[in-house]
């Protein structure tokens, strides 16, 4: 199984036929804007045939909503992460916050079973890997990749073995129009040697 998603000369993801397991790894702190929207695509342009997502976030959430509409089975991701979902009832909006902690249990029960892995099993995990960071400082101008976040656990780990993966750009940082006019958050290569 191949480490990163190939690309073109341009450097947009192609699809290759040993690309079929991702997994997804979210600060619970992401934004959710166009995160399916984007996620969804990714699945249909890699030929995903199955999703490791943990579902302990409304940015997984909308990652699973991804494969749900795609017609993809995904897996929970379980490292021993808890909820993090408001403690207060939030309103659904369709365009920021599209999922709402309410929709936890149902995503769950869609789950094709559970993948459990331990933090320091990050960098060894068989499949390709999507990271979603969060914006944080001043004005929320950083991506935050600090070891104490999940997604600067998996990409310390990541880094330490010249793994490749992929990150979905915050939508802080603008948007990619693609063709029909539809907007997507970019998506980042991250190269492993």
């Amino acid at each position: 199984m191949s480490d990163a998603p190939a690309t073109d000369e341009n450097g947009d993801l192609t699809p290759s036929p040993t690309e079929r397991t991702v997994a997804f790894f979210a600060d619970p702190r992401a934004a959710t804007l166009l995160l399916t929207e984007t996620i969804f695509e990714l699945i249909g342009a890699l030929d995903v045939k199955r999703g490791l997502v943990d579902l302990s976030s409304l940015p997984g959430l909308a990652v699973a909503a991804a494969f749900e509409r795609a017609g993809v089975p995904y897996a929970s991701l379980e490292f021993g992460q808890e909820d993090h979902y408001e403690s207060a009832a939030a309103e659904r909006d369709p365009v920021h916050s599209p999922y709402v902690a309410a929709d936890a249990e149902r995503f769950r029960h869609l789950a094709d079973g559970t993948r459990e892995i331990t933090v320091a099993e990050f960098g060894t995990i068989d499949a390709n890997v999507v990271l979603i960071p969060a914006m944080v400082g001043p004005d929320e101008k950083l991506i935050d990749f600090s070891p104490s976040t999940v997604p600067g656990a998996v990409l310390t780990q990541f880094e330490a073995i010249e793994r490749s993966l992929v990150v979905v750009d915050t939508p802080e940082r603008g948007l990619r129009q693609m063709p029909g006019g539809v907007y997507q958050r970019p998506l980042i290569h991250i190269g492993g040697s």
